[in-house]
């Protein structure tokens, strides 16, 4: 159980940088546009 709230946690981990990419990206070219 533990082993899987660990692999949980980390995949959500990874799902919130990838939401943080996105955004960077979209801000970035917001001003470059």
């Amino acid at each position: 159980m533990s082993k899987l709230k660990s692999l949980d946690g980390l995949f959500a981990g990874r799902h919130f940088d990838c939401d943080v990419i996105i955004l960077c990206v979209r801000w970035y070219l917001r001003y470059k546009g």
